[in-house]
Protein backbone atom coordinates (compact mmCIF):
# COMPACT_ATOMS: atom_id res chain seq x y z
CA UNK A 1 0.00 0.00 0.00
CA UNK A 2 2.76 2.41 -0.95
CA UNK A 3 0.85 4.73 -3.30
CA UNK A 4 -0.84 7.73 -1.75
CA UNK A 5 -4.02 8.98 -3.41
CA UNK A 6 -4.36 12.76 -3.34
CA UNK A 7 -8.11 13.43 -3.65
CA UNK A 8 -9.09 16.95 -4.71
CA UNK A 9 -12.59 18.03 -3.61
CA UNK A 10 -13.55 21.60 -4.60
CA UNK A 11 -16.52 22.78 -2.58
CA UNK A 12 -19.04 25.57 -3.02
CA UNK A 13 -22.35 25.66 -1.09
CA UNK A 14 -22.48 21.86 -0.85
CA UNK A 15 -23.78 21.51 2.69
CA UNK A 16 -26.48 19.03 1.58
CA UNK A 17 -24.07 16.59 -0.05
CA UNK A 18 -20.52 17.20 1.23
CA UNK A 19 -20.90 14.83 4.19
CA UNK A 20 -21.85 11.98 1.85
CA UNK A 21 -18.83 12.72 -0.32
CA UNK A 22 -16.35 12.69 2.56
CA UNK A 23 -18.01 9.65 4.14
CA UNK A 24 -17.36 7.77 0.90
CA UNK A 25 -13.63 8.49 1.33
CA UNK A 26 -13.69 7.33 4.93
CA UNK A 27 -15.35 4.11 3.76
CA UNK A 28 -12.58 3.25 1.27
CA UNK A 29 -11.04 -0.21 1.61
CA UNK A 30 -7.76 1.39 0.54
CA UNK A 31 -6.80 3.76 3.33
CA UNK A 32 -3.63 5.49 2.13
CA UNK A 33 -5.12 8.76 0.91
CA UNK A 34 -5.34 12.47 1.65
CA UNK A 35 -8.38 14.57 0.89
CA UNK A 36 -7.70 18.15 -0.19
CA UNK A 37 -10.98 19.96 0.42
CA UNK A 38 -10.91 23.50 -0.98
CA UNK A 39 -13.83 25.63 0.18
CA UNK A 40 -14.39 28.14 -2.60
CA UNK A 41 -16.12 30.94 -0.72
CA UNK A 42 -19.22 29.00 0.32
CA UNK A 43 -22.00 31.05 1.88
CA UNK A 44 -23.62 28.08 3.60
CA UNK A 45 -22.06 25.89 6.32
CA UNK A 46 -19.95 23.76 3.97
CA UNK A 47 -16.77 24.94 5.70
CA UNK A 48 -18.05 23.93 9.13
CA UNK A 49 -19.06 20.49 7.84
CA UNK A 50 -15.63 19.91 6.31
CA UNK A 51 -13.88 21.22 9.43
CA UNK A 52 -15.77 18.69 11.53
CA UNK A 53 -14.20 15.91 9.47
CA UNK A 54 -10.75 17.54 9.39
CA UNK A 55 -10.74 17.86 13.17
CA UNK A 56 -11.35 14.12 13.52
CA UNK A 57 -9.17 12.71 10.71
CA UNK A 58 -5.73 14.07 9.81
CA UNK A 59 -6.12 12.78 6.24
CA UNK A 60 -8.79 15.44 5.59
CA UNK A 61 -7.04 18.72 4.80
CA UNK A 62 -9.20 21.83 4.62
CA UNK A 63 -8.45 25.11 2.88
CA UNK A 64 -10.72 28.10 2.35
CA UNK A 65 -10.66 31.28 0.30
CA UNK A 66 -12.84 33.68 -1.68
CA UNK A 67 -15.04 32.39 -4.48
CA UNK A 68 -12.90 32.10 -7.62
CA UNK A 69 -14.35 29.06 -9.38
CA UNK A 70 -13.60 25.38 -9.76
CA UNK A 71 -10.34 25.82 -11.70
CA UNK A 72 -8.84 28.09 -9.06
CA UNK A 73 -9.85 25.65 -6.32
CA UNK A 74 -8.29 22.72 -8.16
CA UNK A 75 -5.16 24.70 -8.98
CA UNK A 76 -4.72 25.60 -5.32
CA UNK A 77 -4.89 21.93 -4.36
CA UNK A 78 -2.54 21.11 -7.24
CA UNK A 79 0.07 23.53 -5.91
CA UNK A 80 -0.13 22.03 -2.43
CA UNK A 81 0.12 18.47 -3.74
CA UNK A 82 3.16 19.34 -5.82
CA UNK A 83 4.79 20.65 -2.64
CA UNK A 84 4.29 17.49 -0.60
CA UNK A 85 3.39 14.69 -3.02
CA UNK A 86 5.71 11.74 -3.52
CA UNK A 87 6.82 10.53 -6.94
CA UNK A 88 4.35 7.63 -6.78
CA UNK A 89 1.40 9.76 -5.63
CA UNK A 90 -1.84 9.35 -7.58
CA UNK A 91 -4.07 12.40 -8.03
CA UNK A 92 -7.81 11.94 -8.24
CA UNK A 93 -10.90 14.10 -7.95
CA UNK A 94 -14.41 14.09 -6.55
CA UNK A 95 -17.13 16.71 -6.73
CA UNK A 96 -18.71 17.76 -3.44
CA UNK A 97 -21.97 16.18 -4.65
CA UNK A 98 -20.41 12.96 -6.02
CA UNK A 99 -19.23 9.87 -4.17
CA UNK A 100 -16.97 6.83 -4.52
CA UNK A 101 -17.83 3.17 -4.11
CA UNK A 102 -15.86 1.60 -1.19
CA UNK A 103 -13.57 -0.36 -3.54
CA UNK A 104 -12.85 2.62 -5.81
CA UNK A 105 -9.30 3.46 -4.69
CA UNK A 106 -8.29 -0.16 -4.11
CA UNK A 107 -9.14 -1.14 -7.68
CA UNK A 108 -7.30 1.88 -9.07
CA UNK A 109 -4.26 1.10 -6.91
CA UNK A 110 -4.25 -2.50 -8.17
CA UNK A 111 -4.45 -1.35 -11.81
CA UNK A 112 -1.57 1.08 -11.41
CA UNK A 113 0.47 -1.60 -9.64
CA UNK A 114 -0.19 -4.28 -12.27
CA UNK A 115 0.43 -1.98 -15.24
CA UNK A 116 3.35 0.29 -14.47
CA UNK A 117 3.20 2.00 -17.87
CA UNK A 118 -0.30 3.40 -17.23
CA UNK A 119 -0.32 7.11 -16.39
CA UNK A 120 -4.05 7.88 -16.28
CA UNK A 121 -7.09 5.77 -15.43
CA UNK A 122 -10.82 6.43 -15.64
CA UNK A 123 -13.86 4.22 -15.06
CA UNK A 124 -17.66 4.17 -15.43
CA UNK A 125 -20.25 5.95 -13.32
CA UNK A 126 -23.76 5.80 -11.98
CA UNK A 127 -25.54 9.01 -12.92
CA UNK A 128 -28.03 10.80 -10.66
CA UNK A 129 -29.99 14.02 -10.89
CA UNK A 130 -29.76 16.47 -7.92
CA UNK A 131 -33.15 15.27 -6.63
CA UNK A 132 -31.71 11.78 -6.21
CA UNK A 133 -33.49 10.16 -9.14
CA UNK A 134 -31.46 7.90 -11.41
CA UNK A 135 -30.52 9.28 -14.78
CA UNK A 136 -30.88 7.18 -17.88
CA UNK A 137 -28.26 4.43 -18.32
CA UNK A 138 -26.16 4.33 -21.49
CA UNK A 139 -24.53 0.97 -20.87
CA UNK A 140 -23.98 -1.79 -18.35
CA UNK A 141 -20.93 -2.93 -16.39
CA UNK A 142 -21.08 -6.07 -14.26
CA UNK A 143 -24.86 -5.82 -14.14
CA UNK A 144 -24.87 -2.21 -12.95
CA UNK A 145 -26.34 0.49 -15.18
CA UNK A 146 -23.64 2.93 -16.13
CA UNK A 147 -22.81 5.90 -18.29
CA UNK A 148 -19.95 4.80 -20.55
CA UNK A 149 -19.53 6.04 -24.09
CA UNK A 150 -17.08 3.40 -25.28
CA UNK A 151 -14.76 0.78 -23.86
CA UNK A 152 -11.51 2.07 -25.35
CA UNK A 153 -10.41 5.69 -25.21
CA UNK A 154 -9.89 7.07 -28.70
CA UNK A 155 -7.50 9.95 -28.08
CA UNK A 156 -8.12 11.32 -31.58
CA UNK A 157 -11.77 11.93 -30.63
CA UNK A 158 -11.12 13.46 -27.23
CA UNK A 159 -11.27 17.01 -28.61
CA UNK A 160 -14.87 16.39 -29.71
CA UNK A 161 -16.19 13.88 -27.20
CA UNK A 162 -15.31 13.54 -23.53
CA UNK A 163 -16.09 10.11 -22.03
CA UNK A 164 -14.20 10.87 -18.80
CA UNK A 165 -16.26 11.96 -15.80
CA UNK A 166 -13.93 13.92 -13.53
CA UNK A 167 -14.56 11.86 -10.35
CA UNK A 168 -13.38 8.78 -12.25
CA UNK A 169 -10.09 10.36 -13.34
CA UNK A 170 -6.90 9.30 -11.54
CA UNK A 171 -3.41 10.06 -12.76
CA UNK A 172 0.21 9.98 -11.75
CA UNK A 173 1.69 13.15 -10.33
CA UNK A 174 3.79 13.66 -13.47
CA UNK A 175 0.64 14.39 -15.53
CA UNK A 176 0.57 17.79 -13.83
CA UNK A 177 3.45 18.65 -16.16
CA UNK A 178 0.82 19.80 -18.68
CA UNK A 179 0.08 22.80 -16.47
CA UNK A 180 -2.79 24.21 -14.45
CA UNK A 181 -6.52 24.00 -15.05
CA UNK A 182 -7.62 26.86 -17.33
CA UNK A 183 -9.69 29.28 -15.24
CA UNK A 184 -11.37 30.62 -18.39
CA UNK A 185 -13.10 27.27 -18.90
CA UNK A 186 -15.38 27.35 -15.90
CA UNK A 187 -17.21 24.08 -16.57
CA UNK A 188 -15.03 22.23 -19.09
CA UNK A 189 -11.64 22.84 -17.47
CA UNK A 190 -11.42 19.12 -16.75
CA UNK A 191 -12.00 18.21 -20.41
CA UNK A 192 -9.32 20.68 -21.45
CA UNK A 193 -6.91 19.15 -18.92
CA UNK A 194 -7.62 15.62 -20.17
CA UNK A 195 -6.92 16.72 -23.76
CA UNK A 196 -3.57 18.18 -22.75
CA UNK A 197 -2.66 15.00 -20.88
CA UNK A 198 -3.48 12.97 -23.99
CA UNK A 199 -1.56 15.36 -26.27
CA UNK A 200 1.47 15.00 -24.01
CA UNK A 201 1.51 11.27 -24.75
CA UNK A 202 0.58 9.95 -21.33
CA UNK A 203 -1.04 6.53 -21.45
CA UNK A 204 -4.76 6.73 -20.59
CA UNK A 205 -6.72 3.55 -19.87
CA UNK A 206 -10.41 2.84 -19.21
CA UNK A 207 -11.50 0.53 -16.38
CA UNK A 208 -14.80 -1.06 -17.37
CA UNK A 209 -16.31 -0.94 -13.88
CA UNK A 210 -18.81 1.30 -12.12
CA UNK A 211 -16.87 2.76 -9.20
CA UNK A 212 -18.37 6.22 -8.80
CA UNK A 213 -21.73 7.96 -8.54
CA UNK A 214 -22.02 11.38 -10.16
CA UNK A 215 -24.60 14.14 -9.83
CA UNK A 216 -25.46 15.72 -13.18
CA UNK A 217 -27.03 19.12 -13.67
CA UNK A 218 -28.62 20.97 -16.55
CA UNK A 219 -26.62 23.68 -18.29
CA UNK A 220 -28.79 26.34 -16.67
CA UNK A 221 -28.32 24.98 -13.14
CA UNK A 222 -25.94 27.41 -11.44
CA UNK A 223 -26.08 25.82 -7.96
CA UNK A 224 -22.94 23.75 -8.45
CA UNK A 225 -19.36 24.98 -8.37
CA UNK A 226 -18.76 24.67 -12.10
CA UNK A 227 -21.70 26.81 -13.12
CA UNK A 228 -22.98 27.18 -16.64
CA UNK A 229 -21.13 25.97 -19.71
CA UNK A 230 -21.18 28.81 -22.19
CA UNK A 231 -20.82 28.91 -25.92
CA UNK A 232 -17.84 31.25 -25.47
CA UNK A 233 -16.06 28.70 -23.29
CA UNK A 234 -16.55 25.95 -25.84
CA UNK A 235 -15.28 28.16 -28.64
CA UNK A 236 -12.15 28.89 -26.59
CA UNK A 237 -11.76 25.17 -25.89
CA UNK A 238 -11.86 24.35 -29.61
CA UNK A 239 -9.52 27.24 -30.41
CA UNK A 240 -6.96 25.80 -28.00
CA UNK A 241 -7.22 22.40 -29.69
CA UNK A 242 -6.65 23.94 -33.13
CA UNK A 243 -3.61 25.80 -31.87
CA UNK A 244 -2.20 22.60 -30.43
CA UNK A 245 -2.68 20.85 -33.75
CA UNK A 246 -0.97 23.67 -35.62
CA UNK A 247 1.96 23.60 -33.21
CA UNK A 248 2.20 19.84 -33.50
CA UNK A 249 1.45 19.27 -29.83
Amino acid sequence: MSKTFEIIVPCYNASKTLGRTIDSMLSQTYTNWRLWCVNDGSTDNSYEIAKGYADKDSRVLLFSGPNQGVSAAQNYARSKILEVGAEDSIVTYCGADDWYFPEHLEIYADEFEKNLDIDFLYSDVNWFFPNGSKAWPIGYSEGRPTVAYHDILDVSRLSYENPIFTPTAAHKLKCFSVGEFDSRLNSIEDWDFFCRVAKAGYKMVHIKKVLTSVTVRGFNDMTGLAGKRTEEQFKLFQQKRRMEDQQGL
